[in-house]
């Protein structure tokens, strides 16, 4: 009882921290990709990247903007949490380098905040999402959605006539006739006890 309150509390944790950093993410994720609570929009982004000398600044800023919303919904939902949790520790680093690599701060534009969610994607993607997610869940658990597959009605063939004779000639035990018996050679007429007496009587009479 003990060990399920313990385990229960430390996942309740974790659920507390991914719905957190989760919805951050997705908060600035969508400000970049949709334009979203006042978010400037994948186009100025672009125009950001550019700006900061980023190769393929169209591509790059859908990569990045797609990952911080898709990444912020695997850490709330607890799906791809641990790939995700990479995706978001590389956009953050990248955010590091090329836009806050001057100070710490956050007061001087410092990496203190970029840095800070990198280091929280990546202690999630070491411990999981834990019990409270909904991979959790048997019918939404991403391997039994792989494996649905509809049913395939089996048809079954009815036999011919020469298949089941066939199969009731193999069934029938085998019947073996009996050895002819061996004919005895016919025994000698044998004479009664007393018509032999009274034959040999008669001769010595004579």
């Amino acid at each position: 009882m003990m060990n399920w309150i313990r385990g229960s509390v430390h996942d309740f944790g974790l659920l507390v921290v991914r719905i957190v950093i989760g919805s951050v993410f997705m908060f600035h994720g969508a400000q970049k990709l949709f334009g979203s609570f006042d978010g400037i929009g994948l186009a100025d982004f672009t125009k950001t990247l550019q700006a900061l000398e980023v190769p393929y600044p169209q591509y790059a800023a859908v990569l990045v903007a797609a990952a911080e919303f898709v990444g912020g919904l695997a850490l709330v939902s607890g799906y791809w949490l641990r790939p995700m949790s990479l995706a978001l520790v590389a956009t953050m680093a990248g955010a590091i380098v090329l836009v806050h690599p001057s100070a710490f701060s956050a007061q001087h534009n410092g990496m203190e905040y970029p840095l800070t969610l990198a280091a929280i994607a990546f202690a999630l993607s070491c411990t999981g999402a834990g019990r409270f997610s909904l991979t959790r869940l048997p019918a939404l658990s991403f391997p039994n959605l792989l494996a649905f597959r509809p049913r395939r009605v089996k048809k079954t063939i009815a036999p011919s006539n020469e298949q089941t004779a066939h199969q009731r000639t193999a069934a029938a035990p085998s019947r073996q006739e009996p050895a002819p018996r061996a004919k005895s050679p016919p025994s000698e007429p044998t004479m009664p006890v007393s018509l032999a007496g009274n034959e040999t009587a008669r001769r010595t009479a004579a």
